[in-house]
């Protein structure tokens, strides 16, 4: 399932109760959301750093290693994004990760 319709459909044509996405958020990080609009660069790094807040107030069991899997949901598909990634990739903590995002430019991401 890779959008909050077809889930909807599904669940329509199937009679079932409920409906689990699954790695289809992966596809679109806002599936849920009431709204149906694109997300800028600049709204989906302010949800990675909300995710690197709850990561930190949480006090994780996981090791940041496995949190950096996440960071292309929240970093792809504009201009300059690989290279963002790339960088958020080589990180080893969440410190280091809030230093590369707070060091972009503001207005540079739409």
């Amino acid at each position: 399932m890779l959008t909050a319709e077809h889930g909807l459909k599904l669940s329509a044509e199937t009679g079932v109760d409920g409906i689990m996405i699954g790695r289809g958020i992966f596809h679109d990080l806002f599936t849920f959301a009431h709204d149906t609009q694109e997300r800028t660069p600049n709204e989906r790094l302010a949800t990675l750093k909300s995710h690197l807040d709850l990561y930190e107030e949480w006090g994780s069991t996981k090791s940041y290693q496995t949190l950096k899997k996440f960071f292309k949901i929240y970093v792809s598909d504009w201009p300059g994004s690989a290279e963002l990634r790339a960088r958020l990739m080589d990180t080893h903590n969440v410190s280091e990760a809030r230093a590369i995002v707070a060091a972009l430019p503001a207005g540079v991401l739409v």
